[in-house]
């Protein structure tokens, strides 16, 4: 027969093994918590490199970062007053490229997009695109801004296309922006957007071919809020009925023609430095 003293020590010893377990147990939760919060500080809340402020961007690096990208405002992350930099020229390689925001969907981005003075190739968008109506770009529709970035080559084809973006959403904003791939719509088409009436654009130049039956213009088919500083500037469509500021862009590239548009609208003050990219 057991003592009941052995029996008192057995329920202690079990007692004390348990406390031990528990502490155990909370001390893993606490280091498993600890390391993840490092890991969402280094890698973003999101998935990318940086914090998403406009200090710590978010790094898009190559392809698949931007796909990562597009996929997340398409999902219904609208990354309202966070920042996104391009950190490297990108090749698409003509994969078919579904757009940053669906038209018609309320899912569009609302952040901040600095291509960095980088440029993008290979941006391909045909009759394959799935969404209907096909309002395509770079961006379908955008609600934030999209900044010193390039499309360097490419096509762009749906019933209404911009080759930056196709539509915005309140006042978003494309900035020093320039675009060389072919534009084609079945109905319009605008070399740097399609329609944009509640949004502006600023500093922007198209050496793309632009085609559609209905109404097409060398940098945009419809009206903008306002638009300053863009090549070719003549003639603006019937359509447009926003502000227009002429700016006379000069040079023979388009690096060139963007780098004197910028110092003309930096002198008046339209733009800040620290918003934009010198053109190398």
């Amino acid at each position: 027969m057991e003592k009941p003293g052995n029996r008192f020590l057995k329920a202690v010893f079990v007692c004390i093994k348990g406390i031990l377990l528990f502490f155990s147990c909370a001390a893993m939760v606490l280091l498993l918590l600890f390391f993840k919060k490092i890991v969402v500080s280094e890698a973003g809340s999101s998935g990318f490199s940086g914090r998403g402020t406009a200090e710590s961007p978010y790094l898009i690096k190559s392809a698949e970062d931007l796909s990562g990208f597009r996929d997340a405002v398409n999902d219904g992350n609208a990354f309202e007053g966070e920042y996104f930099l391009q950190t490297e020229n990108i090749d698409l390689g003509g994969i078919e490229w579904l757009p940053i925001g669906i038209y018609k969907s309320d899912k569009y981005f609302c952040g901040t997009y600095d291509g960095g003075g980088h440029y993008l190739e290979n941006l391909v968008i045909s009759s394959a695109y799935p969404y209907s109506p096909s309002n395509v770009g770079f961006f379908g529709t955008l609600s934030g801004t999209v900044r010193n970035l390039g499309i360097e080559s490419g096509s762009i084809e749906g019933s209404c296309c911009g080759a930056i973006a196709c539509q915005s959403r309140n006042a978003a904003m494309i900035l020093n922006c320039y675009n060389k791939a072919s534009v084609t719509g079945w109905e319009c088409a605008g070399g740097i957007v399609n329609e944009f009436d509640s949004g502006y654009i600023l500093n922007c130049v198209n050496t793309g071919t632009v085609t559609a039956p209905s109404s097409g213009g060398e940098i945009i088919s419809g009206s903008a809020a306002y638009m300053a500083a863009v090549y070719p500037d003549e003639p603006l469509p019937e359509t447009f009925s926003g502000e227009y500021r002429k700016v006379e862009l000069t040079g023979d590239s388009v690096e060139e023609l963007l780098n004197s548009g910028l110092a003309e609208l930096l002198k008046a003050g339209v733009v800040k430095r620290n918003e934009v990219s010198v053109w190398r």
